[in-house]
């Protein structure tokens, strides 16, 4: 909710003249005949009026940074140097911190005597395998020329034989050297598979032996080579570590905070550094749903800052919420200005003028005249010498006042002084100004009878 500074100035000394008239607006005094009256509460009142709101638009915000970052350590570890200080303008990949890797050089170190006795069962588990595979290559082959040695062995009986079956038909040989001739046929052919089943378990063992087979050779290949890769992918880990020990700047900016220091802890879960950006610097200010439809990103805007000798900035709307502010009933714009020279520090407070806009008959009142409240801005209007209540909704907001959108109408008669005391109902007294300021300095009776006693006890004395 917006609170005026002007109006709780002003209740200090409404106060005080609270204490002087009766303690607060509601409150009741005892009259000559023993029953009590009301008090009225002095009210400076105001008569509202329709008037021209419009052109230009004045708002009031705090600036801040277009971007913060808060730099985090992938690695987590002891810091071993800090490279910048609060204030420091860094560019982004310049180096930050840099995390101590003591421990991890020497894991590195082990973990690469690891790879080099790996890589070493590798080559001999290979040279293994492929002597294997040598030995059963040759093993094939002889079982091959046992094969062909064979069959040629059988061509052989088989031409005697059908020889010896000739000679025998003619009368030239007895039985017995056709049977002779048929049993060497016998044994050659038992011979011819004798050797193909050598020939396919040879076969079958340089299968297993080969490349891609299963093998014990190869199964040792497989083996140490998982052992190297799993040996190899730590080294590249720990390398990987390594690499992140040294924190850059992701952004170009300034560094608004040191986060750390060279002996500390740094872990992923907390800054070691974080960096502002402020050129373009941003302000954030409440546009009121009464003009926020005129407005677009982009619209050039007007930025005073009375910290930096009230110069004025050139500045550019860069978002526009979608969505109403629940308790300022207005939508937030975000506003960047241009800071180039870097004299605009977040915290600043600044005033945007934005420019162009229609112009409409509306109801304003003064700023002080508004009091905020849990249910939000209410306003006092007076009648017949009684104030009431009245919630309002606000609109356009200059620097000293406030268009009222609804809740009030023209031609009604408001408290615009000394309605911080008022509640439904009070009875009020309209003076003017300088009556009521003449009210703060007044003496009440009490203390003036008193400083009267004082006075005649000194004299006693």
């Amino acid at each position: 909710m917006r609170m005026n500074n002007k109006v709780v100035l002003t209740a200090i000394p409404l106060l005080a003249s609270v204490a002087l008239f009766s303690g607060c607006s509601n409150a009741t005094a005892p009259n000559s005949s023993g029953g009590h009256k009301s008090r009225t509460v002095p009210i400076v009142a105001s008569i509202v009026k329709m008037s021209p709101v419009g052109g230009d638009l004045v708002l009031t915000g705090q600036l801040t940074a277009s971007l913060q970052t808060k730099v985090v350590s992938k690695l987590s570890g002891k810091v071993s140097k800090v490279y910048v200080q609060t204030g420091d303008i860094v560019s982004a990949g310049e180096k930050l911190v840099v995390i101590d890797t003591t421990d991890l050089q020497s894991q590195l170190a082990q973990q690469k005597a690891a790879v080099k006795t790996a890589q070493d069962q590798v080559a001999k588990a290979r040279s293994d395998a492929r002597n294997s595979s040598i030995t059963a290559n040759s093993s094939v082959d002889t079982a091959k020329s046992n094969v062909d040695q064979a069959t040629a062995t059988l061509q052989q009986a088989q031409v005697k034989l059908h020889q010896q079956q000739t000679l025998f038909a003619s009368g030239a040989i007895p039985k017995q050297n056709v049977n002779d001739a048929q049993d060497a046929v016998t044994n050659a052919q038992l011979k011819v598979a004798s050797a193909q089943q050598a020939l396919q378990a040879a076969q079958a063992t340089y299968q297993i032996a080969a490349p891609g087979g299963n093998s014990d050779a190869q199964k040792s290949i497989r083996i140490a080579e998982d052992q190297l890769a799993q040996a190899e992918a730590s080294v590249s880990s720990i390398q990987t570590q390594i690499s992140e020990a040294a924190v850059t700047s992701p952004i170009s900016g300034i560094v608004a905070s040191r986060d750390v220091e060279v002996g500390g802890f740094a872990s992923g879960s907390q800054s070691v550094v974080t960096l502002v950006q402020n050129n373009p610097i941003k302000v954030v200010v409440n546009v009121p749903e009464t003009v926020i439809n005129e407005i677009k990103v982009g619209s050039p805007v007007k930025v005073s800052v009375s910290a930096a000798g009230n110069k004025t900035f050139d500045a550019k709307i860069s978002r526009i919420s979608p969505v109403e502010d629940t308790n300022s009933k207005s939508y937030p714009v975000e506003v960047n200005v241009n800071n180039s020279t870097g004299v605009l520090k977040p915290g600043m407070v600044a005033q945007a003028t934005i420019g162009g806009l229609s112009k409409h008959d509306a109801i304003q009142v003064p700023a002080d005249s508004i009091v905020q409240t849990p249910d939000g801005p209410e306003i006092f209007t007076i009648e017949n010498g009684i104030a009431h209540q009245h919630l309002v909704k606000e609109g356009t907001i200059s620097s000293n006042t406030i268009e009222i959108v609804s809740g009030l109408k023209s031609g009604d008669k408001i408290a615009i002084l000394g309605q911080e005391l008022l509640n439904e109902g009070s009875k009020v007294k309209e003076v003017s100004k300088d009556q009521l300021n003449a009210e703060f300095t007044k003496p009440s009776k009490k203390s003036g009878s008193h400083s009267k006693h004082q006075q005649s006890s000194g004299g006693s004395q």
